[in-house]
């Protein structure tokens, strides 16, 4: 950065940072009604409910209300008309029925005031015109109103509210297989079925679904909870997803208001404004740490869904703490009284973040104070909940008398990596060969990472030090750029004249080597970059147009900063085949490779599509020993593969093992019949006489599962029962890893294993439902890894399990139950009932 251009940053600070507040941003609102809202749900009678999150979400939102006194009563049971009321307002109807009864007590002489008799006749009204009640079953309702509300009734009021589609005779599967389907009204069968089928509503327990059994305001706010994303549009509600960027002020007029800089996931970036106003008092009510709040609970880095009007009124917010993260950018004004820093980051997003009172500060490589920091300054920042731990600073070319090494910027991608070499193909077309070391910065994100999380196929950015060395600084990934996100095929319908468009039909994607039916690839936008190509040569779109109409072909996406586009394309010829397999061998070139099992040879071209790890990559980076599934052609004198997918499932520096715990020392303990997850499935070098021992700290994360209510325990309980042997001789481990020193593990009863670990499976599938407050999953597109054939299994039959104590990670981050969401891809390790390890993909 120039002088010139230091000066000029700084009278842009001075002008856009008058209060820490980014300019020019679209602004959204709190609402007037959330302090009022806020103070009337504080419940008391909550806090250990397993609906806990589904009650505040619900009462926050104004679909469901407590019962007086600051008490919800969760075991409390619902009327008739207490449920169905509750429907209809979460459809956004509750204005429409209640004016009903306006209108209904004024047709008898009463005034709007005194509708409140009338209310429940509204509310059936407005259910007789959606369709939700016949008029038989009104006039059943009105007699029976106060009577409690049957588990099916409310199933079947439910399901026709979100008008799904009664499903008839021998496709009626779930709700047969209740032992008390025989108590079912015949009447509800088949809408309760659809409800079953899209896991919204199950049973009490695995095997009884309890249909005339009494519906608790508990049970009430966890279903109004799932139906509730399905309904907010007719509310004109948009529920939306992103990560609090930064925080600062605004006046207006004799008000001064507090702002929260929002980018949301498709990166759209406004302003939260809560604080006084002209109206009065605007506020969000937050639900984070299990607890509900105002904004004054969110932090920069916090990562958030929130729910906004057409108002552009945020209504509720649900957010997840900061992550440790990283940050690169430049200084744009420092606070040395209020204890702040302005960084804008390499998206162009100026962040406001919390100083300590004296975080470690390193200008080029020396030991600093804040006081020595300038506006313009190249900077990283290490943050930690939200306030900055480490600052390491350049003052680069402008520290008069001051010559720092030779510096430069490579930006493209990574072709071969090992522990001592990095390879970039770089955007000039050149391949250049850098040296590497375990201490090189590595960030995707903002998010610390190590040289061992880079791959073949990233995108990156690399910071020399010295351009003469190649030393490298530091490396940013790209979150976006050379991702593939899906792979499809389809028929060819039409090339548009500009050739960035095409229309498909019959489309299907591809997903741990099966192909499913996939909506919403009519028209198709290509990259300007795309690359066509048929029989291994490259085509143009106007030969694609003119040659290939009609024709099946095979597109992979990639996403670019939130936009997905096709970026390689290749037409079908031949007979289709599909193998699971390992590679035996690969020629130098990467054009031929050689089938391990199946003992086949496959050619590849330059048009085969290629990924690894979900990016993009030659053929002649794969390897052998390599998993792989590949979609190849038969043609008449050689299999021609257009599709290769190899992946590896799990952080490679991360080890999984299990076993039974024999001996626990002060900061370590030995696991015997010990197995260690490789590859796929698990390979048991243990005997009793032959331990592993593993290593544990006071950052590592340790659940014991035993009792009815596994707990978190302490590294240091955990340790005392060297002397006890508590948790000595009886109890099973499964273990994460990292360099022999545990990162996480999870501690069993024998007993509680059954047959163990003889049960284990390996699984791949998609989320398709979340239940965070009972701990369990939904997967669908399930595929299991087969030992005996070494290979991936179709499992046509829906996943459920229990993973209320199974490790779960991200990358190499722990999380949660709470952050997986419908539509995550999973690698797991269960037994059928009971995850045990899950990693994201």
């Amino acid at each position: 950065m120039t002088k010139k251009l230091i000066s000029l940053f700084i009278l842009i600070t001075f002008l856009a940072f008058p209060s820490a507040g980014s300019a020019a941003l679209p602004q959204y609102y709190g609402s007037l009604q959330a302090p009022q809202v806020l103070s009337q749900i504080q419940f008391t009678d909550v806090a250990n409910h397993w609906a806990k999150g589904p009650i505040l979400k619900m009462a926050a939102l104004g679909i469901i209300r407590g019962v007086g006194g600051n008490r919800f009563n969760p075991n409390g049971v619902l009327t008739k008309e207490q449920a169905l009321i509750l429907i209809l307002r979460s459809m956004g109807l509750g204005e429409l029925a209640e004016s009903k009864a306006e209108e209904l007590a004024a047709a008898t002489g009463q005034k709007p005031e005194n509708a409140t008799g009338f209310t429940i006749r509204g509310y059936i009204e407005t259910a007789v015109e959606e369709e939700i009640l016949s008029e038989g079953e009104a006039a059943v309702l009105l007699a029976n109103r106060t009577k409690p509300a049957e588990r099916q009734e409310v199933a079947y009021w439910t399901s026709k509210a979100l008008g799904l589609s009664p499903v008839y005779g021998t496709a009626q599967k779930l709700i047969h297989g209740f032992n008390d389907a025989g108590r079912f009204d015949a009447r509800y069968l088949a809408a309760i079925e659809a409800l079953l089928q899209e896991k919204i509503m199950s049973g009490t327990s695995q095997t009884t679904f309890s249909p005339q059994g009494n519906m608790k305001r508990g049970e009430m706010a966890a279903l109004l909870d799932r139906i509730y994303p399905r309904l907010a549009e007719r509310q004109k509600l948009v529920i939306d997803t992103g990560i609090v960027t930064g925080e600062g002020s605004q006046q207006v007029g004799a008000y001064r208001q507090k702002l929260l800089e929002i980018r949301t996931d498709d990166l759209q970036v406004f302003n939260l404004v809560t604080g006084a106003s002209p109206a009065g008092q605007r506020d969000v009510i937050v639900y984070k740490n299990g607890s509900l709040g105002n904004s004054s609970l969110l932090k920069v880095g916090d990562r958030i869904t929130f729910t906004f009007n057409s108002a552009q009124e945020v209504e509720f917010i649900e957010a997840v703490p900061a992550a440790d993260q990283l940050v690169f950018g430049q200084i744009a004004s420092i606070d040395h009284t209020g204890k702040t820093v302005v960084v804008t980051d390499n998206f162009g997003t100026s962040r406001v973040i919390s100083l300590p009172a004296s975080p470690t500060v390193i200008i080029d490589n020396r030991p600093a104070t804040v006081n020595d920091l300038v506006i313009g300054q190249d900077v990283e920042l290490t943050i930690k909940n939200g306030i900055v731990q480490r600052i390491n600073g350049t003052f680069g070319a402008e520290l008069v008398g001051y010559t720092p090494p030779r510096r430069g910027v490579q930006t493209g991608w990574i072709k071969s990596i090992t522990s001592d070499e990095l390879i970039l193909a770089n955007d000039n077309g050149r391949q250049e060969t850098y040296p590497l070391h375990s201490g090189v910065w590595v960030s995707k994100s903002g998010k610390w990472q190590t040289v061992r999380n880079l791959q073949i196929g990233d995108r990156v950015k690399i910071h020399l030090s010295d351009k003469g060395t190649g030393e490298i600084d530091r490396i940013e990934i790209s979150s976006f750029a050379g991702q593939v996100v899906r792979v499809i095929q389809g028929r060819l319908e039409n090339v548009y004249p500009d050739g960035k468009l095409i229309a498909l039909e019959n489309v299907k994607e591809l997903e741990n080597g099966q192909w499913y039916r996939a909506e919403g690839f009519d028209f198709v936008n290509l990259a300007p970059d795309a690359h066509l190509y048929a029989r291994g040569r490259s085509l143009t779109p106007s030969e694609l147009a003119q040659h290939f109409i009609g024709e099946t072909v095979y597109l992979a996406f990639t996403s670019s900063f939130g936009t997905h586009e096709g970026i390689k394309l290749v037409v079908k010829e031949g007979e289709p085949l599909t193998f699971s397999d390992t590679i035996h061998s690969i020629t130098w070139a990467g054009y031929e490779v050689e089938l391990k099992k199946e003992n086949e040879t496959l050619q590849l071209n330059p048009g085969t599509i290629v990924t690894k790890n979900n990016r993009l990559i030659e053929p002649e980076d794969l390897a052998e020993d390599e998993q792989v599934i590949l979609v190849a052609n038969r043609g008449e004198d050689a299999i021609n593969s257009i599709i290769v997918v190899s992946n590896t499932y799990y952080p490679n520096d991360l080890e999984v093992y299990q076993g039974r715990i024999d001996e626990v020392e002060e900061r370590e303990f030995e696991l015997v019949y010990y197995t260690v997850l490789d590859g796929n499935a698990w390979d048991n070098p243990s005997t009793r006489r032959r331990g592993k021992d593993l290593e544990f700290d006071n950052n590592t994360i340790i659940i014991d599962t035993s009792e009815s209510d596994p707990q978190e325990i302490s590294p240091d309980k955990f340790a005392e029962s060297r002397w006890s042997g508590y948790y000595s001789k009886s109890f099973y481990a499964f273990a994460v890893t990292k360099d022999d020193k545990v990162l996480s593990m999870t501690l069993w009863r024998e007993w509680d294993l059954g047959d163990y670990p003889d049960e284990l499976k390996t699984t791949l599938g998609r989320v398709t439902e979340v239940d965070s407050f009972k701990g369990e999953l939904t997967l669908e597109r399930v595929v299991d890894w087969s030992e005996t054939y070494k290979e991936w299994v179709r499992n046509d039959f829906p996943l459920e399990l229990k993973v209320n104590n199974a490790l779960i990670y991200r990358e190499d981050q722990a999380i949660t139950v709470d952050h997986l969401k419908v539509g995550d891809k999973l690698y797991l390790i269960h037994d059928q009932y009971q995850g045990f390890v899950i990693f994201v993909q």
